[in-house]
């Protein structure tokens, strides 16, 4: 079970699915409140190439060992604050943080994906093979996390504020997190 943290400065966690926005909203709500933006994500990536692993190959202890540093290295930026954080379980430990959860039903996050001209390292011959990829990518890191930790990244209920971005543009969606985050930390929009 991971270490829960608490953080001198805001800390700021958005989460969601692979394709319901998370990175580009993340990377935005950071600008506007002139915070550091951390991925978990990117860090996997960077720290799995590091030691000459394929992401998509990881497995078992080598999978174990990356969370570990990751986990380790997002709580560290945590408690320095002024982050906004994008990660599937810094939710779970990281304690006083603004959690935000982002959806959209699958076959809209499947054609966000697909369409997203900069995801050099994924590319897909058609929209089904997207959605295979997005399902099979969501049950083995559900999977990962529940046996790992005993998190169940299902349940939403530990977000503060969740939006379905199906039927909004991503400047709506950017700008209903800022309105969120001021008021949550009481400062202009």
């Amino acid at each position: 079970m991971a270490t829960k943290i608490s953080q001198p400065g805001h800390v700021i966690i958005i989460s969601g699915p692979p394709g319901a926005g998370t990175t580009t909203i993340a990377k935005a709500v950071a600008k506007h409140f002139g915070m550091d933006f951390f991925s978990t994500g990117d860090i996997f990536r960077k720290v799995a190439k590091e030691r000459n692993l394929q992401v998509a190959k990881l497995s078992g202890i080598a999978e174990q060992e990356v969370d570990w540093e990751v986990d380790n290295k997002c709580k560290l930026v945590a408690q320095k604050g002024n982050v906004v954080i994008e990660s599937d379980i810094a939710a779970w430990y990281v304690d006083g943080a603004i959690k935000i959860w982002l959806d959209a039903p699958l076959m809209v996050r499947a054609e966000r994906v697909f369409k997203d001209i900069k995801r050099v390292a994924e590319r897909y011959k058609n929209l089904a093979e997207v959605v295979k990829k997005i399902k099979e990518r969501r049950d083995r890191d559900r999977d990962r996390y529940m046996q790992r930790y005993g998190y169940n990244v299902d349940d939403t209920s530990i977000y503060d504020y969740k939006i379905d971005t199906e039927f909004l543009g991503m400047r709506e969606v950017i700008n209903t997190v800022i309105g969120y985050v001021a008021k949550r930390l009481k400062t202009p929009k």
